[in-house]
C-alpha cells in the first residue's frame, strides 16, 4: 500500500494520462486529415493521383476479357476454318491450364518486379495473344491459335492478381471493396461488350 501511495503521490498517473490523452489527439488529427482512411484514400497518395490511377486499373481487364470469349463468339468461324470438332474446350481449357503454375509463380514474381511493371508486362502479353490468334485464322493454324489462349490466360488472370494487389495498396477503408467491385464490373463489361462490337 505504501509503495501504491507513493507512485500515485509522486504524478506517475498523472503523467500517463497526459500521454494517452495526447496519443488520442494524434490519431483523431490523422483519420480528419485529406488523405484520411473514412475516405478510402491511402495516406501516401493525393486524390487527383488516385482517381488517375482507379481509372486506369479499372480498365486493365478489359481486354483480357473481351477477347476471352473469342471461341465461342466465333464459332461457326473456326469449325469451317480449323475443321475441328470440340474446339471449345480445347480452347477454354488451354486458357486455364497454364495457370495452375504460371499464377502462383508470377504472384510471387510481381513482389520482385513491383505491380506497376508487372501489370505492363502482363498487358503486353495480352496484346500478343491477340495478334497470334489473329495471325491463326489467317493462316488456319490451329497450333498457333492453342498457343495464343495459353498466352492469354497466363496474361489474363495474373493480370487480375496485380490488379487486385494495386486497389489493396492505393485504396483503404470501405473504399477498397468498391474499387475491387468497380474492377469486377468493368471486367465483366468487356466480356458482354464483345458479342455487340465482335465482327
Amino acid at each position: 500500500l505504501g509503495d501504491c501511495k507513493f507512485v500515485q503521490d509522486s504524478g506517475y498517473f498523472k503523467h500517463q494520462d497526459a500521454i494517452d490523452a495526447q496519443n488520442l489527439e494524434d490519431e483523431e488529427a490523422e483519420t480528419d486529415g485529406s488523405g484520411d482512411q473514412s475516405s478510402g484514400a491511402n495516406l501516401g497518395y493525393s486524390k487527383s493521383l488516385l482517381i488517375v490511377l482507379f481509372f486506369f486499373m479499372t480498365f486493365q481487364n478489359f481486354s483480357s476479357y473481351y477477347i476471352f470469349d473469342f471461341p465461342q463468339l466465333f464459332e461457326h468461324v473456326l469449325i469451317d476454318t480449323f475443321e475441328i470438332d470440340g474446339y471449345k474446350f480445347h480452347l477454354y481449357a488451354i486458357y486455364s491450364i497454364p495457370n495452375f503454375i504460371a499464377a502462383p509463380l508470377i504472384s510471387v514474381l510481381l513482389n520482385y518486379t513491383g505491380f506497376g511493371f508487372g501489370a505492363i508486362m502482363l498487358s503486353f502479353l495480352i496484346a500478343i495473344s491477340a495478334f497470334l490468334q489473329f495471325l491463326a485464322c489467317k493462316y488456319h493454324m490451329f497450333w498457333l491459335m492453342v498457343l495464343a489462349r495459353a498466352i492469354l490466360g497466363v496474361g489474363g488472370e495474373s493480370l487480375a492478381i496485380a490488379q487486385a494487389a494495386m486497389a489493396e495498396e492505393w485504396f483503404t477503408g470501405k473504399f477498397l471493396t468498391v474499387a475491387i467491385g468497380i474492377n469486377n464490373v468493368i471486367s465483366l463489361f468487356g466480356s458482354g461488350s464483345a458479342a455487340f462490337l465482335g465482327p
